[in-house]
């Protein structure tokens, strides 16, 4: 959560990047559940769109995506806004893929299927 310049708590903003709608569910549930709120997006373009229309608190981006992936996503999101939080998501955790997502600017790298407690100490740690 966040606080306001008087010490309130407000609603964080997460976007959501993943073609299987089915894990963008899953995701936007436990990040809903935490009161924050949710913009989804299935593609890599639609991503950066929807980051820049919104400038969400945190994005978590899926890396095999149709059209443009997570990498070309998160260097387009960290080219408009280098202060990004982005949590990278994939099925593939090889080192290589790891060191490359964190030399474009990720904070994290989570491997799917996410588990649901890591996913709230992502949520926690970057909001």
């Amino acid at each position: 959560m966040l606080l306001n310049e008087i010490g309130e708590v407000k609603m964080g903003t997460v976007l959501v990047v993943d073609d299987s709608n089915f894990v963008r569910v899953m995701i936007s549930k436990t990040i809903i559940a935490h009161g924050h709120k949710v913009i989804e997006a299935g593609n890599g373009v639609e991503a950066i769109e929807k980051y820049k229309d919104h400038m969400p608190d945190l994005v978590f981006l899926d890396i095999t995506m149709p059209i443009l992936d997570g990498f070309g996503a998160l260097q387009g999101i960290m080219n408009f806004n280098s202060n990004a939080k982005v949590v990278m998501l994939t099925n593939n955790s090889s080192e290589e893929i790891i060191q490359d997502a964190l030399k474009l600017g990720a904070k994290l790298f989570l491997v799917k299927p996410v588990e649901t407690d890591k996913l709230e100490l992502a949520i926690k740690e970057l909001i």
